[in-house]
């Protein structure tokens, strides 16, 4: 069976038009949780199917879509949702998340600013998704810079660094999927 891409979204859609390039028609459909997401555009203008998840999200639902269209392979591409357990546990070892830290250093939200903070290697991962929040199997990391760089860039300058190596690890991820 050829491989069939879904790709969770919640922004800008940078990551997704990184994703775009490098799997083409792979991608069967973009879901997302934000009705003003800028990756729609990005995927309505490449000719994928996107779905709004409703309020409540239904995620036995979005299996059931997922499943008719015969997807076998998730991509949480800048994803703002905690996924319950009973999707990943259906979806086993088939999604995959985009993480702007080193992992395992600064799971969940505003990682890039926490590392920044701290004064801390900041990067990127990609990762295998398990219940535990970005936890999973350590697939492709990239250092943006090391803790010693940060003290002369700004917050900006790191966070724009950090998107810029997030498009390079998707594009190398599926460079070797």
């Amino acid at each position: 069976m050829p491989t069939r891409w879904a790709i969770l979204i919640s922004g800008r859609g940078s990551n997704l038009a990184a994703a775009i390039d490098e799997l083409g028609e792979q991608i069967q459909i973009v879901v997302t949780s934000n009705a003003k997401a800028g990756g729609i555009l990005r995927a309505k203008r490449a000719g994928i199917e996107v779905i709004q998840l409703p309020k409540p999200v239904s995620w036995i639902e979005l299996t059931k879509v997922l499943k008719e269209r015969q997807i076998n392979n998730i991509f949480l591409l800048g994803f703002m949702k905690i996924i319950p357990v009973e999707f990943i546990q259906d979806w086993r070892d088939k999604i995959i998340n985009l993480h702007p830290s080193l992992l395992p250093l600064y799971p969940g939200l505003e990682s890039i600013q926490r590392a920044y903070d701290e004064k801390a290697n900041v990067g990127v991962s990609v990762h295998r998704v398990i219940p535990e929040v970005d936890a999973g199997e350590i697939l492709l990391q990239k250092k943006s810079y090391g803790s010693d760089e940060l003290s002369r860039l700004t917050f900006e300058q790191v966070e724009l660094k950090v998107h810029q190596d997030e498009q390079l690890l998707v594009r190398k991820l599926i460079g070797r999927l």
